[in-house]
């Protein structure tokens, strides 16, 4: 407990327009960042963060996975996907 997993997008359009955020990165010379931050609630500082470039820019979803040592992600289209996502086997219709 006491820590808050916090998921950072970039904006969609460029910029946080019309808010204080867009207005506070501007005056500390800092851009904007897609990746995950791990928060002391207590202190509100920042514990540990990883940062996610490429094609990713929005962060939806942060959760946590007890007992997992080293998760990855995977994309819908590529080849690993189809080897480690398992189901029960498929029955053909009427059987």
């Amino acid at each position: 407990g006491g820590h808050a997993f916090v998921g950072l997008s970039k904006p969609r359009y460029k910029r946080f327009e019309g808010l204080k955020l867009d207005e506070r990165l501007k005056a500390t010379d800092s851009e904007p960042w897609c990746g995950v931050q791990v928060i002391d609630l207590k202190t509100g500082t920042c514990l540990q963060w990883f940062r996610v470039d490429g094609a990713v820019a929005e962060i939806f979803d942060v959760a946590l996975l007890p007992g997992v040592a080293c998760p990855m992600a995977l994309g819908f289209a590529s080849n690993e996907i189809k080897a480690l996502i398992t189901h029960d086997p498929l029955k053909p219709e009427g059987t």
